[in-house]
């Protein structure tokens, strides 16, 4: 099949888009302005990911306002959400299945946290 190069916006108009595909990876880049919206389906750990230009988060239960995905177990984790106020955290496991419990919360400002894990977990953080 023949490679169609867009060089503007494709409009659907209200059609589906179907059988579509994000880009592998086997890493995630650092996440920039540059990639902010990118979708990418990190093959390491079968997740599909979007950089909102300063961090990659992926999709999770509704009714949150912004992910972390920590897929690297560390006891302390500095989150810059950019919120604008203190939000409540939820941790989970990178599959949602099992929510922990044992970390605590240090709100620095209103757009930063540090989360503190007692048995550090690769985990998703949710703030809402």
């Amino acid at each position: 099949m023949a490679v169609v190069s867009h060089l503007t916006d494709v409009d659907y108009h209200l059609n589906e888009l179907l059988r579509a595909r994000a880009q592998n990876v086997s890493s995630l880049p650092a996440a920039t302005p540059a990639n902010s919206g990118w979708l990418l389906y990190n093959t390491s750990d079968g997740q599909l990911y979007c950089s909102n230009g300063s961090t990659w988060t992926t999709p999770g239960p509704a009714g949150h306002a912004f992910e972390h995905v920590q897929a690297t177990p560390q006891a302390v984790v500095t989150v810059s959400h950019n919120l604008g106020y203190r939000p409540s955290v939820t941790a989970f496991a990178l599959d949602y299945a099992t929510q922990f419990v044992g970390f605590t919360t240090q709100h620095l400002d209103a757009n930063t946290l540090r989360v503190s894990m007692d048995n550090p977990q690769a985990c998703v953080l949710v703030m809402s």
